[in-house]
């Protein structure tokens, strides 16, 4: 396992590094889940303009970086059509709003396990609990948990059950609809990261749950 110490923004952690793979997986769901709750930031196009969160992307698979890559040239174009894509494409009045049962209407329900009580960021309060918002903050959060337990435990079950159930069908409808329709740089890149979060996410979850089983 890689050691603390040697923490390296430009690769990734071993794979079996669990608790740095969650930590970054976090980091990867935390940015994207506000982007999708709410309209770009000056906050966040400051960070886009220095570069920092662009090139020091957590995850640093080919989708990932493929999505940082557009970030930055997201830096130089107008907050108008930002918020143009955000407004028409994730936003509350869009008939492509992210949330599961909306736009996925055939997926089955998720299990009880994938709804276990978790608090929610205040600026998630009011929205669906299948919002792909709130799904990516419960992704981060449960990961981070799941690795942190010695033994299999209700974080392990909740979060395979978030990825499985929630995550899984619901990320890649969203990137197919931000990379078909969406007309800047930036939720082009949004629809890359999330490929790259919804497979570290299914891989992290396949890890705790083999590193479960063998704990029995």
């Amino acid at each position: 396992m890689t050691a603390p110490d040697s923490f390296d923004p430009f690769s990734a952690p071993a794979p079996d590094d669990l608790p740095a793979r969650a930590t970054r997986l976090a980091t990867a769901c935390a940015v994207v889940s506000m982007l999708a709750a709410n309209p770009p930031s000056p906050v966040l196009r400051e960070n886009l303009h220095e570069g920092a969160m662009t090139q020091r992307w957590p995850l640093r698979d080919a989708a990932s970086l493929a999505g940082a890559e557009e970030l930055g040239a997201a830096a130089h174009e107008s907050p108008q059509a930002q918020e143009a894509d955000w407004r028409e494409l994730i936003g509350p009045a869009s008939v492509t709003r992210p949330v599961l049962s909306a736009l996925v209407p055939q997926a089955p329900p998720a299990p009880a396990e994938a709804e276990a009580a978790l608090p929610s960021p205040s600026h998630l309060a009011l929205l669906p609990h299948d919002h792909l918002a709130v799904v990516l903050s419960r992704t981060g959060s449960l990961a981070v948990r799941a690795v942190a337990q010695p033994a299999p435990s209700a974080q392990t079950t909740a979060f395979v059950a978030t990825v499985r159930h929630l995550l899984t069908p619901l990320a890649p409808a969203v990137s197919q609809v931000l990379r078909t329709q969406a007309a800047t740089h930036l939720f082009h890149g949004v629809a890359s990261l999330l490929d790259g979060i919804a497979a570290e996410a299914s891989s992290l979850a396949e890890a705790v749950q083999a590193r479960g089983a063998e704990g029995r």
